[in-house]
């Protein structure tokens, strides 16, 4: 997650152990980050400074345009089959406007939903005024047998950032 340097690993730690919603804000215990033998941290809940907000809470979507709270109106619903995640799958293709004042500048929603996904989310699009360019993101592969490219414990992790920020580690150490 996370706009960053593509060599940059970033790993959060939650306070709960389930995800609910994909739009939900999970509180976090801490944030790391990794490039190279470089390793930070930064909103752990036992540093003695405070964090900054967005630091502290987890948005599965990563963009504050999924987050809007404006009320929506369903303008359709239908059955959509189309490729995702390398297969065609069935999908109830939902699309909404917004029927309030957003915060955010989204004029339309549209959500292709097939429970077999994660989340059950296989696209989303939000639409904003004339002239930008729609958010969109969609599931391009799943599974079931991940492994973290990070697997140290945030224990491990808080040790070897001392300082509570960054901290340096060998290649192969962290396993």
């Amino acid at each position: 997650m996370g706009i960053c340097n593509p060599n940059t690993l970033r790993k959060s730690y939650l306070e709960g152990r389930r995800f609910g919603s994909l739009v939900q804000v999970y509180p976090l215990i801490s944030n790391i980050g990794r490039s190279a033998n470089l390793i930070f941290r930064y909103g752990d809940v036992t540093d003695e400074k405070p964090a900054a907000k967005a630091d502290v809470m987890l948005k599965l979507l990563d963009n504050r345009i999924a987050y809007d709270d404006a009320p929506l109106r369903v303008v359709s619903s239908e059955r959509v089959r189309l490729t995702a995640a390398g297969h065609s799958v069935e999908t109830t293709h939902v699309a909404c406007v917004i029927a309030g004042p957003s915060a955010t500048g989204i004029k339309r929603i549209d959500l292709w939903h097939a429970p077999s996904f994660p989340f059950g989310l296989v696209r989303y699009r939000a639409t904003m005024g004339e002239g930008i360019d729609p958010y969109e993101i969609s599931c391009d592969s799943f599974g079931t047998d991940y492994k973290t490219d990070l697997p140290m414990t945030l224990a491990n992790v808080r040790a070897v950032t001392k300082d509570g920020v960054y901290g340096s580690i060998s290649p192969g150490a962290e396993r």
